[in-house]
């Protein structure tokens, strides 16, 4: 950081948060944009999220098809199978096995969020700015979203937002996309033919349009299956729309909804967060305990060995009722972790991505820790499965083929430790940071 001379000279005394990072900063300063520095600044300082990012104890993961992602006060990372558009060259060459790559913003804007879609075959991100402006990474969201690309290449596309609302967080599915914005509305694009967009009719959109919440509540979190929507109200009420043939919406029918529809949910529970993925959704409520609905392959809802679908919010059983504290759910499986650091997972194990030998697991079990470690933040992929304990120490099991663990040459059933002071020394000493053309 600069000190007190160097931010006089700098014009910038009294206006440079502690929170700023060295290497925003020197971003700024090298290439002499003091004006741009002085402008972030002042937003930084009066940005409530910037200032939540700020105090983050730990960087925060993120996990794609086989890859992983990192986020450092801004600044994201990413290892594995990073697609072809976060490269900046022509040649249609993914990154090497480990390797990490950093990708950055035009202006050096700090990141808030990634959002990468799994499943997509040519796959997309999109990548939501400290500042509330988003832009699309990739094929398949620039066709959705018609921003006039023709190929995914190494371009950023700058996502038009309607009235220049700030965005806070983005989701999608398999090709539909949804936006919150500060103000608790909602926008959506995309592929519409299960309803997934919540407008009433089934055709598709290929601009963001507002979504209209019932009795005109304000939603402050939303997720998306592969062609479902689940949003929460700030009173705790969950809404669904889109595909519902496995129960995902969880609203005791299996038809399809084109309009939010209310999610009832039992005990009169308020719930904290939602989470949505391929045919599922998870529940958690205020009082740490959790409810899933939709399909149950591979005991992908851990409520019941039996039980192939559900249709209502169904209580998991957690075992010890410990509480939890955050939900992780891709390619059925789920992995829970408790307010105490423990880690619970249940449903597909082929890969051995859930740090158990087992195939697959039913019901919830508990997930052996490296000794002393608790568990902060968990990130699971379609074959892999990253933690991060209070120390920052980031640990990884599962399929490693395309190096979503990093540089470690096989995968793993356990969990074992991932050194990011590697990972990232080897980014600097063989990977150009990558800096994608607008």
């Amino acid at each position: 950081m600069l000190n007190r001379k160097e931010q006089e000279n700098a014009g910038l005394l009294g206006l440079l948060p502690d929170e700023i990072t060295q290497y925003t900063v020197n971003s700024y300063l090298t290439t002499g944009n003091i004006d741009s520095l002085r402008s972030t600044c002042r937003f930084f300082a009066s940005n409530p999220e910037w200032q939540h990012i700020a105090k983050l104890k730990y960087k925060k993961i993120f996990s794609g098809y086989h890859c992983s992602f990192l986020l450092d006060r801004g600044r994201l990372y990413g290892f594995g199978e990073i697609p072809n558009y976060f490269r900046d060259n022509q040649q249609g060459i993914r990154s090497q096995t480990g390797l990490c790559v950093s990708i950055v913003l035009p202006n050096q804007i700090p990141i808030a969020q990634i959002a990468y879609e799994i499943n997509a075959a040519d796959g997309y991100s999109i990548i939501r700015a400290i500042d509330g402006t988003v832009y699309a990474y990739g094929l398949d969201a620039l066709k959705q979203l018609r921003l006039g690309h023709e190929a995914s290449s190494s371009s950023f596309a700058p996502i038009p937002i309607p009235d220049n609302k700030r965005i806070r967080h983005v989701a999608f599915g398999i090709e539909h996309i949804i936006m919150l914005a500060d103000d608790g509305t909602v926008f959506g694009c995309g592929q519409n033919k299960n309803g997934n967009l919540g407008v009433g009719v089934l055709f598709n959109r290929s601009a963001l349009n507002p979504i209209p919440v019932p009795h005109g509540d304000l939603i402050k979190e939303v997720a998306t299956g592969d062609d479902h929507t689940i949003m929460l109200s700030k009173e705790g009420k969950v809404y669904g729309c889109g595909k519902n043939t496995n129960g995902q919406l969880g609203i005791g029918s299996y038809y399809n909804q084109s309009r939010l529809i209310s999610v009832p949910i039992p005990n009169f529970k308020r719930i904290r967060h939602v989470t949505a993925c391929d045919n599922r959704t998870i529940l958690l409520a205020e009082d740490g305990t959790v409810y899933g609905c939709g399909s149950n392959l591979h005991g992908a809802l851990g409520i019941n060995r039996r039980l192939h679908n559900t249709s209502m919010p169904t209580l998991i059983p957690i075992p010890k009722k410990k509480r939890i504290q955050q939900v992780a759910a891709c390619n059925q499986s789920m992995v829970l972790l408790a307010e105490d650091g423990t880690v619970f997972g249940c449903g597909r194990n082929a890969r051995k991505q859930l740090g158990i030998q087992e195939e697959r697991l039913r019901t919830l079990t508990e997930i052996p820790l490296p000794k002393n470690s608790r568990i902060q933040q968990v990130a699971i992929g379609f074959h892999h499965l990253l933690m991060m304990d209070q120390d920052e120490r980031l640990y990884g099991c599962g399929d490693n083929t395309q190096g979503a663990l990093g540089h470690i040459q096989k995968g793993r059933s356990a969990l074992i430790p991932i050194d990011l002071h590697e990972l990232l020394r080897q980014q600097t000493k063989e990977e150009e940071t990558i800096k994608p053309r607008i």
